[in-house]
């Protein structure tokens, strides 16, 4: 206070003297705090565990798990019948993809849990502009049965209040989302197995019986090529899907959250204080729920894509169940039926993404131009939607 002058105002004086010092005092400590939880609590370890385990970024855990859970569902257990701790509920299943994959040796992947929960709202969001999954059962072949679980990663104290109720709540939507596309593409690989060993099984048959047994083989093979193009048509429309939202969240929203913690080349930690880092991980949290179709805007845009995953479990159905299915009319005409309703779906989305992608301002409200153009080059790579979106009304 002595190197002031005398009449300096008291305002100043409480300034220079008192918060100052207090002020440049909490910087430094916040700066302390935000290093401490990147380069000596492990952030950044947690944060490549949650990209593995919520986000499905490790391909074989997530698989062996989401078969263990279709396998409860094809047994009949429902709702709380298999709940965490109910024997051959969620634990077991949890514990079987953990001792059956990579993550067997990864000591992070025990605090990724599966709870149960009873979905009573659509899965995709609340708003009343979302009609696709009204109905979800707890059964492999409907889109709503992973709506059953409920995906987090534990962290203990200072950590978890990094990750407020908003977070991971939001991670857990996208865990449900990208699981979602998961169980489709899974039930497809089983559906083009059975289609390609029903060939085999039944074209060997005819093959004796004279010209009864040409012309049953004929039929056969040309059903046989319809139901292999049809599962082709459906296992690229899933794995297009997938795939943008995949690399969505393992691309680019990854490598913008390593470019907010890290001073790029220098690798410093980036964020101020620990409210920034709070602030960054909630960010990445929104930015991979966008990437798959899970804010409000994009509402009419997942309930097309659901509309279609589901047509993709409901042909696994008809195949499956299936005694001969190449000879078996009903169930080829129930698969023709899919076929047809799924090109219809395709085509009035691939019209919707068209649409959003010459919005170029944006300012209609709906999907970003950037990422519906992106979205629709995968689908529709080769014009074969395009060239009939004239023809959407089925």
């Amino acid at each position: 206070v002595t190197s002031l002058p005398l009449e300096t105002p008291f305002p100043v004086i409480t300034q220079t003297c008192v918060s100052g010092p207090i002020r440049d005092r909490l910087v430094v400590f916040s700066k302390l705090v935000a290093e401490t939880f990147v380069e000596h609590l492990g952030l950044e370890h947690h944060v490549e565990a949650v990209g593995k385990y919520v986000l499905c970024g490790a391909g074989d855990f997530a698989s062996a798990l989401l078969e263990r859970v279709s396998f409860l569902a094809s047994a009949g257990v429902v709702g709380g019948g298999w709940g965490v701790t109910a024997p051959g509920g969620a634990a077991d299943a949890l514990d079987g993809a953990l001792r059956a994959s990579s993550a067997m040796n990864d000591p992070l992947a025990q605090r990724f849990q599966i709870a149960v929960r009873v979905p009573s709202t659509p899965h995709a969001a609340p708003e009343t502009t979302y009609s696709g999954i009204r109905n979800p059962t707890f059964s492999e072949h409907n889109l709503g049965m992973v709506d059953f679980l409920h995906a987090s990663y534990v962290l203990e104290w200072p950590l978890a209040s990094l990750f407020p109720s908003a977070t991971r709540e939001t991670l857990a939507m996208t865990h449900r989302q990208l699981t979602r596309f998961r169980h489709a593409r899974a039930a497809l690989s089983e559906a083009h197995r059975l289609v390609q060993n029903a060939g085999l099984e039944t074209v060997s048959a005819y093959k004796n019986g004279g010209d009864r047994g040409l012309a049953g083989a004929a039929l056969a093979k040309r059903r046989l090529r319809r139901l292999s193009l049809l599962s082709h048509e459906l296992r690229h429309f899933v794995s297009c899907v997938e795939g943008y939202c995949g690399e969505g969240c393992h691309g680019s929203a990854k490598l913008a959250l390593r470019l907010a913690l890290r001073e790029n080349g220098t690798h410093r930690v980036k964020p101020k204080d620990a409210y920034a880092i709070r602030d960054v991980l909630w960010t990445f949290a929104e930015t991979c729920a966008a990437f798959c179709f899970l804010r409000p805007r994009d509402a009419p845009l997942r309930e097309a894509i659901d509309v279609a995953l589901q047509l993709a479990l409901d042909f696994r159905k008809h195949v499956r169940h299936s005694k001969s299915l190449l000879t078996d009319g009903v169930a080829y005409a129930a698969c023709q039926a899919t076929h047809a309703t799924f090109k219809i779906h395709v085509k009035r989305l691939c019209v919707r993404l068209a649409d959003a992608a010459s919005d170029a301002g944006g300012s209609l409200g709906g999907v970003s131009p950037k990422r519906a153009r992106d979205l629709l080059f995968r689908i529709d790579h080769n014009g074969f939607y395009g060239s009939q979106v004239g023809d959407t009304t089925g």
